[in-house]
């Protein structure tokens, strides 16, 4: 005959079934404790990149009047320390002292030379002409120091919204509509082009 196998005692099974259930419960408290502790320290270090800092200057307000704003949308600092806001919601431009008072203020809506539909970026050259993007009039204005016109320019734009020089006087336009960045010299002239509306598959 063969020899019976031995049964195992039913309450060695039932030790064992609670030994993993601790086994869980103790890894399920311990991943627990260390996110927790994780999350405090990610707190902390956050806390402790914190600083509170008070501006040197407040410039404005939300209205109309000169020296007011209607979602100012980009600046741009001059050789002198003036800076150059562009007033979006009002279509115009204003330069300020370091001191933050009113210089003078450049355009209305329009479409003429000087006037804007919702001017965006602003870029200042070493000599301290102006160049605005007239966003919605598809262009870009030039202005000598002082906010005297001197010349604008098309290219194909679609809702240009930034410019930005290299210093080496050539300015990088961003056509935000034609999913490119056109570049032009000082004086407007074409130089290159890159990018392109690439339609979604």
């Amino acid at each position: 005959m063969a020899a019976s196998k031995k049964k195992k005692p039913k309450g060695k099974r039932k030790n064992r079934g609670l030994k993993v259930i601790l086994v869980f419960l103790s890894m399920a408290l311990l991943t627990t404790v260390i996110y927790v502790a994780a999350n405090q320290l990610h707190k902390a270090l956050f806390l402790a990149k914190t600083v509170e800092v008070q501006p040197d200057l407040t410039v404005g307000g939300a209205g109309s009047a000169p020296g007011q704003f209607q979602q100012p949308w980009a600046v741009a600092v001059d050789s002198q320390g003036n800076f150059v806001v562009s007033d979006f919601g009002n279509h115009r431009i204003q330069k300020f002292d370091p001191a933050g008072k009113e210089l003078f203020c450049i355009g209305k809506e329009g479409k003429d030379p000087g006037e804007f539909e919702q001017p965006s970026g602003v870029f200042v050259d070493a000599d301290d002409q102006i160049y605005v993007c007239d966003t919605f009039n598809y262009r870009i204005q030039k202005f000598d120091s002082k906010g005297h016109f001197l010349k604008l320019w098309e290219h194909g734009f679609y809702g240009p919204k930034g410019i930005m020089g290299d210093g080496h006087k050539a300015l990088y336009v961003v056509d935000t509509g034609n999913h490119k960045i056109q570049v032009f010299d000082e004086d407007g002239n074409f130089i290159k082009e890159w990018g392109r509306n690439r339609p979604i598959p």
